[in-house]
């Protein structure tokens, strides 16, 4: 499922996909609209994205909830420096990062 959630901000919801996969989507997605480049009549046009990503938590999550801990990660990867996905708390272990592109790639 896709839809916006408000403002420049959407959702994907993954049903049966782990945290580690998830991330990994949200990756490729990341990756995928960068390489973009979009013409116009002002001249070519590239745009990026930051990701949130969780997942449910073993304790259970209310939709809510999951919304709340993916937004949180989004604005964790914007004041991270944008342009890179990133992961809640407990949905994936996060490598160190590597040529300052994303502190969790």
């Amino acid at each position: 499922m896709f839809g916006r959630l408000g403002g420049e901000e959407f959702g994907v919801v993954l049903a049966h996909t782990s945290g580690v996969d998830a991330l990994e989507v949200a990756e490729k997605l990341r990756v995928t609209i960068e390489a973009a480049i979009i013409q116009t009549d002002r001249g070519p046009l590239q745009i990026t994205i930051s990701c949130g990503v969780a997942s449910l938590s073993l304790a259970g999550d209310s939709p809510s909830q999951l919304i709340v801990r993916a937004d949180d990660a989004l604005y964790s990867a914007k004041h991270a420096g944008r342009n890179r996905a990133r992961a809640a708390p407990a949905c994936v272990e996060q490598p160190t990062q590597s040529q300052g592109r994303s502190a969790d790639w």
